[in-house]
This record gives C-alpha cells, structure tokens and sequence, in this order.
C-alpha cells in the first residue's frame, strides 16, 4: 500500500483501539481486520479534488495539479543555486497546460532569466505570458524550508467552488469505484471502506451529509473518514 493509505489503516487501529489486528490482504481487500477473532475485509482509498472537462465528465485533479508541481520542482532543484539564500521565487499557475513541453521549456528560460536580473528583490512581481499560460512570479522571503528557492500555487481553471457538490461527487464516486472493486473478490463477510480525506475544503459534516443522502447500493458495513490530522470518524454504520 501507498504511505497515505498506511496511514489511514494506522488510524483507524488506533480509533478502534487494543484489540484490534491488521494483516495484509489480497489487495483487495487492502487488509483484514481481525477484532474478536472475527475477520473484517478494509479497503482504503482517498478522497481527493475534481475537476470537470468541457463534457461536465469527473477528472482527477491531483493527477492534473501535479505534473505542474512536478515541474515547479524541477525549476527548483536546476535553478535553487541561482538565488539569494534571503530570496524565494512564488510561481502562480494554471492547470491543465495546454502545451505542456512548450511550456516546461519556455518555463526554464523564464527563471534562468529571472535568476540573473539584479533587480529581482523582495516584493518584485511580474506576470508573464508562457506558451499561451498566464504565470505570475513574486519574490518573497524565504519560508518554512529555506532549501526551497521556487514555489508553486497552481489554480485549476477546470474546477468549481461548489465545496458541498464536489464533496458529493468526490464521495460518491469513490463508494461505486470501490464497490465494483470488492465484488471482484470471493469475501463473503463483513466489509469496511476506509477514506483519506485529500479535499480540505470538505469536512467531516460534509461527508456525513453525502453519507446520508447516498443513493448507492453498496455491501460496506461501514465506511470511515480519515483527516490528515489523524482524527477518525465513522460516516456510515450498518452493523
């Protein structure tokens, strides 16, 4: 399993607390709870942001943001040495690149640019066109990780501010892809789903809403939510 995913698995043995085992499944399940000696299959999954094409058709935000955070980090690692250790470059971008190789190379002759003009100082902003992609560059002081020279705020121009209808889709989706998941497996007993929350726009209230108003059919006994601060809550409960 993914690092996120053990996480997840990790919280909610210790929300279930003493008595409670975990060991590897088939993937899927991702694991078998054993509690009492009783055998509970436990698929984990996240929860993460959409965004939506022309059509109106669900799309995968994370997938989209990071191939521009990946190149936000290539910018850093080639360009890190070029700046003022008091400096930071903030990258403001769009995502989804229309021309993703054109922009990568215009990109790197931009900061190459940037990085040798001694008028870059803290407060100078300036806003660039890049392949037919607007990009703001602001310098400001360093942050948290003063190794990191140049950062990224990426902005999906296909996404929707609509947090409660995004957290409908987000969970809804994952309870029909994760029920076709478990049918392909033989299990017969109790089945749980276990849910990341990647979205931080939508809480657990959100999700508890979604929960009580999904009209899916689904075999999940229970469904939990993880937030990345650990916390735990059951969202659904059928036992």
């Amino acid at each position: 399993m993914r690092n996120d995913e053990e996480f997840a698995k990790d919280c909610l043995l210790e929300f279930l607390g003493q008595g409670t085992e975990a060991v590897p499944g088939e993937d899927s399940p991702d694991y078998y709870f054993i509690i009492a000696g009783a055998r509970i299959a436990v698929e984990v999954s996240q929860l993460t942001p959409v965004s939506y094409d022309k059509k109106g058709q669900v799309k995968n935000r994370l997938t989209e943001d990071s191939h521009v955070m990946d190149l936000c980090d290539d910018l850093d690692r080639k360009f890190r040495s070029r700046f003022h250790p008091n400096l930071t470059l903030l990258l403001h971008m769009h995502s989804p690149i229309k021309q993703p190789r054109t922009f990568r190379k215009q990109m790197e002759r931009l900061i190459e640019a940037v990085a040798g003009d001694q008028r870059v100082k803290i407060g100078w902003r300036r806003c660039y066109d890049v392949a037919g992609e607007k990009v703001r560059v602001i310098a400001i002081s360093p942050r948290s990780d003063p190794y990191k020279k140049i950062l990224g705020i990426i902005d999906n121009r296909d996404s929707v501010t609509y947090i409660g209808v995004n957290a409908q889709i987000i969970f809804g989706n994952r309870i029909l892809a994760k029920q076709a998941t478990m049918a392909k497996n033989s299990w017969s007993g109790p089945k749980w789903l276990v849910l990341l929350n990647q979205y931080w726009l939508a809480d657990e209230d959100a999700y508890r809403q979604d929960a009580n108003k999904l009209a899916i059919e689904h075999d999940f006994e229970r469904v939990f939510l993880v937030e990345d601060t650990g916390r735990v809550a059951c969202l659904i409960d059928r036992t």
